[in-house]
């Protein structure tokens, strides 16, 4: 950052600085982790999809995956994430038609809810809340031979393909584990940042992108590597993966209609982030509470 920026940000009382973008961090942390599973609302809501579905398709059980399952969820944020798990006599070998059919039932059961087929993700936006917001996907179990279980899930062009939340479960508390219980926090923060500026950047994709970022790594500071992260995500350019853990498909970025803005908002985060860590380094304190506070929509930590 040029010497002569200006940011508007207090300077400390005499000069002295009281609080450490640390504390800034521990405190944002702390606000973004989950103060409960459920609402009352939101589980009374889970249980009338799930007697419906049972009722409709003889349902097996309802499987949790995604953030809530992976423990990444961000405090308020985070939609609940089922496989709602049916037997294969009852789901046509075109997917996209057994997920139009569970879709049809869904929105028939709650008419007074814009229910939508987001393909393959069926969204049921009960409460204000994205939190109380349930995602469904139809899905059957498949043989395994580890001690994961494996899913057959909707996917383009009417397949089914393979996916076991439980291995990448694994893999991530592993990972979390090797980093002192630090990368479960610092995922929420990534994910935090892309739901605050209602970037299309899809979320599963970032945990895959911090995982990999980390994965060679022994401890972490959250305000360098925030920093280093992000200079990470504009070199990925929305890079698929390949072959990650519990996932027999890619795993894509953003849509290709929302590649463009996802780049832009990863270029101001680079543009941010060195800013802060530039005033961090120079002992302008305020000013790199001013940065991270600019790029998290104003939500981090006050200084």
């Amino acid at each position: 950052m040029p010497a002569d920026v200006k940011t508007g940000a207090p300077e400390a009382p005499g000069g002295r600085t009281e609080r450490t973008v640390d504390d800034g961090f521990l405190e944002f942390a702390t606000s973004l982790s989950p103060k409960y599973t459920e609402s009352a609302a939101a589980e009374a809501n889970l249980t009338a999809i799930e007697r419906c579905l049972k009722s409709e398709f003889d349902m097996q059980y309802l499987a949790p995956y995604g953030s809530t399952g992976h423990g990444t969820h961000v405090n308020g944020c985070s939609a609940s994430d089922c496989f709602a798990v049916i037997p294969t006599e009852k789901l046509f070998e075109d997917s996209l038609k057994s997920l139009d059919e569970v879709h049809a039932v869904l929105k028939n059961q709650f008419p007074d809810t814009s229910i939508a087929n987001g393909r393959p993700v069926i969204i049921i936006p009960f409460g204000e809340k994205l939190s109380e917001r349930h995602h469904i996907v139809p899905a059957f179990v498949q043989p395994s031979e580890s001690e994961f279980d494996i899913y057959a899930i909707p996917a383009p062009r009417g397949r089914w393909v393979r996916i076991s939340p439980g291995a990448h479960s694994a893999w991530l508390n592993a990972l979390d584990r090797d980093l002192n219980s630090n990368l479960k926090p610092f995922v929420r923060m990534v994910k935090a940042w892309s739901y605050f500026n209602d970037q299309p950047i899809w979320s599963y994709y970032l945990e895959l992108c911090v995982a990999d970022f980390f994965k060679n790594d022994a401890a972490i500071v959250y305000s360098i590597d925030l920093n280093s992260f992000f200079n990470y995500l504009s070199g990925r350019r929305l890079a698929a993966f390949e072959g990650a853990a519990g996932c027999s498909e890619p795993v894509y970025g953003t849509s290709i209609a929302g590649k463009e803005r996802a780049q832009k908002a990863i270029a101001e985060a680079v543009e941010f982030s060195n800013n802060a860590r530039t005033c961090e380094v120079r002992g302008q304190v305020a000013d790199a509470f001013y940065w991270w506070r600019k790029m998290f929509e104003w939500r981090f930590a006050s200084w």
